[in-house]
């Protein structure tokens, strides 16, 4: 009620300003942008209500176009203490056509000539009047006043997260590894929130835009299709301040009420959200008028845009954007602003895809983007542009299958020695699932884990991805598993004969070959099923695996078990000890309790062991598994 009691008090006192107010000063001008300078600030506290100014933005093209603004009132400590947002009627036969727009976020607002704030809130859903919030710029400036608090964070080595290899194997209904929190809460119908910087997915196949803007909208952001977008460059490299064309229109350099975007990836798709410039000088960038995501200190690209068209809706207008060229970099993002400036550089990591079908051929499609150097957005952006790649490679409605080969490049920041992971697989699904769809988030899930490792040591520099269809359903399913005897001696071997049943095809029968070890006893298990299945089942013995050194996490990775396989491990009841990383066991007592109680090494006991493990071909994706169970007698 104390924001309220405010603005109803500050109204009754200047009713007669409504009717008296005078025609509002312009902004000074320097080629067609309004001038923006820290000494020519108009205060928050010479406000009164219905006094009138004139705010800009860009509603199509190149150049910005003024509407009124008049006070209706200050509401106090909205945002937190001391942190205040005007309320202000918006004037004019566009904005009045249109509303609050999104991607209008920034648009500075200037009284008497001075700048006073950026546009940047809007009230509820379905609002009839433009009424918006303003940021003042006094706390706009907050994003670059207190060096230390704005400092690049510290990053001191430490430990990575735990690692689970089953949970990188896609499966229908599997979650994917990472995936966006929720950025923004859903909209309330009369609350207070920030206009929405829309998120333009361009060169993306319908039904990728469309599954990428779901995820997208499930994190509280708004993401629209658009038309063309920026291309990428050589790595550190930017482009100067200055106009250029892209979709056919204008998109103009920065500079005060020019449009921005904040770039998450680029070159044959492009995705960026798009926002209004603020405030310009000495080439400090302040934007938006309230946080982007909210991440705090981040890099991330700064481009110019285009504003193609703003399109009114009764869902709410926003305008319809294309990235243009990368000039410089977004360092903060904050409660009360995003701001960077021009000529720093963003780290962005090259993705090439290539896709081609099975048998040597001349259509190879191949896709080169850069994404955003960023643990949250890398692997969603970088699933959207595999899925994207060999959109139409497949039919879809009929399945089929992509074998797949993935290098990362691996950077230790330390030495700058280059490491190589390279991940060999298989992929096959039936309709409805799109096994393109399980490659994309089994990759990503490893960019993810290689991202969010927490040894500060190890970076991707680039990722080339070569994909090969088939347009066949190569799926296979362990229906019965028979072995030869149920009682076996130590050291003798015992066969196991599998029936697998491809899809849509007669059943085939395999046999394996098991040895027991010559120190077994008791009752042993045999476990017999496809990757995940027995990489899940390894987990229930090792546990999770915390690697300690970038080696480590390397080596951790490239065990994955392949999909196109049919694998037997035989687990003893045995004691030992595991450790961040392998499983020791047939230890004497005495070096076992010395293990479990050795400072700086975390161990425990385990009371189960891996045996001896075969593998044999599959005629495709081996999916199930059963179990089996022998009696060892001496």
């Amino acid at each position: 009620m104390k924001h309220l009691f405010r603005l109803f008090s500050i109204a009754a006192a200047g009713l007669v300003s409504f009717s008296a107010a005078a025609s509002p000063k312009p902004a000074a001008m320097k080629d067609g942008w309004p001038v923006t300078k820290r000494t020519e600030i108009y205060k928050v506290s010479d406000l009164k209500v219905g006094d009138r100014g004139i705010g800009y933005t860009v509603f199509r093209g190149g150049k910005p176009e003024p509407f009124e603004v008049e006070i209706l009132g200050i509401m106090e400590g909205m945002l937190g203490p001391h942190r205040d947002v005007i309320l202000a009627k918006l004037i004019g036969e566009k904005i009045e056509f249109t509303g609050v727009i999104s991607g209008m976020s920034g648009s500075p607002v200037y009284f008497d000539g001075k700048l006073l704030g950026a546009v940047s809130y809007r009230f509820g859903t379905f609002s009839k009047e433009p009424i918006a919030g303003i940021t003042p710029i006094d706390t706009m400036f907050d994003v670059e006043r207190d060096p230390q608090l704005f400092a690049p964070p510290a990053n001191p080595a430490g430990s990575s997260l735990p690692i689970r290899l089953s949970t990188l194997h896609a499966a229908p209904g599997v979650e994917p590894v990472f995936s966006l929190p929720r950025i923004r809460p859903a909209p309330t119908a009369d609350g207070l929130r920030p206009i929405d910087a829309p998120i333009t997915l361009s060169g993306f196949p319908p039904v990728e835009a469309e599954a990428l803007r779901a995820r997208l909208e499930g994190a509280g952001l708004f993401a629209v299709v658009g038309a063309g977008g920026s291309k990428a460059t050589p790595k550190g490299k930017l482009s100067p301040n200055e106009g250029t064309v892209v979709s056919g229109v204008v998109a103009p350099p920065i500079a005060a009420a020019s449009p921005i975007a904040v770039v998450l990836m680029r070159g044959d798709l492009d995705a960026a959200g798009t926002g209004t410039v603020t405030y310009f000088e000495d080439g400090l960038v302040l934007a938006f008028g309230h946080p982007m995501f909210g991440y705090g200190h981040v890099s991330l690209p700064m481009a110019t845009a285009a504003i193609v068209n703003t399109l009114s809706t009764p869902l709410g207008s926003y305008k319809q954007a294309a990235t243009a060229n990368v000039v410089g970099s977004i360092t903060q993002d904050r409660l009360s602003a995003i701001g960077g400036r021009l000529g720093g550089v963003a780290p962005m990591v090259p993705v090439r895809i290539k896709v081609a079908p099975d048998k040597p051929s001349p259509s190879v499609v191949q896709t080169d983007v850069e994404i955003v150097d960023h643990e949250l957005w890398f692997p969603v952006m970088m699933s959207s542009a595999l899925a994207s790649s060999a959109v139409g490679r497949i039919a879809d409605e009929a399945g089929g299958s992509l074998d797949v080969k993935a290098t990362f490049e691996v950077r230790s920041r330390g030495t700058n020695a280059v490491r190589a992971l390279v991940i060999e697989d298989t992929y096959s699904s039936a309709p409805p699932y799109r096994p393109v769809s399980f490659a994309a988030q089994d990759l990503a899930g490893i960019a993810g884990i290689l991202m969010r490792n927490g040894l500060d040591s190890a970076a991707i520099d680039r990722i080339d991805v070569e994909l090969k269809v088939r347009p066949t359903v190569e799926l296979t399913w362990i229906e019965e598993v028979i072995a030869d005897r149920a009682v076996v001696k130590p050291g003798e071997s015992v066969k196991i004969r599998v029936r697998l049943r491809p899809y849509r095809a007669q059943p085939i029968w395999t046999t394996l070959s098991m040895a027991v070890p010559a120190d077994a006893s008791g009752e042993v298990e045999v476990v017999i099923g496809g990757a995940s299945e027995l990489d899940l089942r390894d987990e229930a013995v090792h546990g999770d695996r915390v690697p300690e050194t970038l080696d480590d996490l390397l080596g951790l990775l490239a065990e994955r078990r392949p999909s196109r396989g049919l694998y037997a491990r035989l687990y003893l009841k045995r004691p030992g000890v595991r450790s961040n990383v392998e499983t020791l066991s047939s230890l004497p007592p005495s070096v076992r309790l010395g293990l479990e109680d050795a400072t700086g090494i975390r161990n425990r006991a385990v009371t189960e062991a891996f045996g001896p493990a075969v593998t044999a071909p599959a005629p495709g994706v081996v999916i199930g598994q059963q179990t089996i169970k022998l009696q060892v007698s001496r």
